[in-house]
């Protein structure tokens, strides 16, 4: 099977950097930030895309109101280290090196790469 045809089942998971306690929000607000990706994500989709509707989902069974701020992919990945209040961005492949440094969801889709 040449690499064309290959379909890759994904890991579009959320990266949480350091989901606790101090990471939450006092008023249950959850900030994640993510890409222009129709139509898994995107400010302007229903729902803010696919995607989004099932991470809100996840955080609404739990109590949290999902916010997510959407940036250009690189800025997406940077606010991450960089901004207290976001604690993590999606959609994600899995890859070992961001696993030893960012905590992984269960898998939530898939999606064809070519």
């Amino acid at each position: 099977m040449n690499l064309r045809s290959f379909k890759i089942c994904v890991v579009i998971s959320f990266l949480l950097l350091g989901l606790n306690a101090g990471n939450l929000h006092a008023d249950n607000i959850v900030y994640l930030t993510s890409l222009e990706w129709p139509p898994y994500v995107g400010q302007l989709l229903p729902g803010k895309g696919t995607s989004a509707v099932t991470v809100r989902k996840a955080f609404a069974a739990m109590g949290y109101d999902l916010r997510i701020l959407f940036l250009p992919w690189k800025r997406t990945m940077h606010k991450v280290d960089t901004d207290s209040k976001v604690i993590g961005y999606f959609p994600e492949y899995y890859s070992r090196d961001r696993a030893e440094k960012y905590i992984f969801s269960n898998s939530y889709g898939c999606s064809p790469i070519g």
